[in-house]
């Protein structure tokens, strides 16, 4: 338990000195991926509806078009746009994290410049990773839509919430087991990859150190 309190420890210290600069980061990074997302956002929602080609949106038409192939196909967009926001924040904050503190709107300009050159990096990223992970949840999904088709095809939505007859807790219990298949397996994958974010976020860092301590 040592190695762990002394990996908090830190962790809180380098908090409590970057903390300002962490603020400042926020406060730009949001207004510039606001700028940058919102029209995008408003444009995926207007072709969502569009395809549902209703005037009153229902919970039936939202499931039918999640479980289809044109919602495993919003998804990727709608999943890889989410990602590709966090990881371009997350690489932000670990530039503020790994500086010594300084001005803190200097050093939140700084790090946003950093992790916007690092953004075709990142988008590589989580290109690959939404992919696998969506690929991994495609036949959870398949089997899944199957058995909501045996147990409570042709039942409506409000019918199920409020009587909840026995039907139901079938499907629900039948559906767990793959739920936690898919659970485990994509767990799985997020440990395999849970040290590519930092890697390719500072990937030039052990360079330079290595290069001025050379030159020193």
């Amino acid at each position: 338990m040592q190695p762990l309190n002394i990996l908090v420890r830190l962790l809180l210290n380098t908090l409590r000195e970057h903390l300002r600069p962490l603020i400042a980061f926020h406060l730009f990074f949001t207004l510039l991926a606001s700028l940058l997302l919102l029209p995008g956002v408003g444009w995926i929602l207007r072709w969502i509806f569009a395809q549902l080609d209703h005037s009153v949106i229902t919970t039936d038409a939202l499931i039918d078009l999640l479980f289809s192939p044109i919602g495993l196909l919003i998804a990727l967009p709608v999943l890889l746009s989410a990602f590709i926001v966090l990881y371009w924040q997350q690489a932000g904050m670990l530039q503020v994290a790994i500086r010594p503190r300084a001005n803190h709107y200097r050093l939140a300009l700084i790090a946003l410049w950093l992790s916007t050159r690092r953004l075709p990096a990142l988008i590589g990223l989580a290109t690959v990773q939404v992919g696998a992970h969506l690929l991994l949840v495609a036949p959870f999904m398949l089997a899944i839509t199957g058995l909501y088709d045996s147990w409570l095809g042709g039942l409506d939505i409000y019918y199920l919430q409020v009587v909840r007859p026995p039907v139901l807790w079938y499907f629900i219990a039948s559906a767990l087991p793959i739920v936690g298949i898919w659970a485990w397996l994509a767990s799985w994958l997020y440990l395999r990859w849970v040290l590519a974010l930092p890697l390719v976020s500072l990937e030039s860092i052990p360079r330079c150190r290595h290069s001025s301590k050379a030159l020193a």
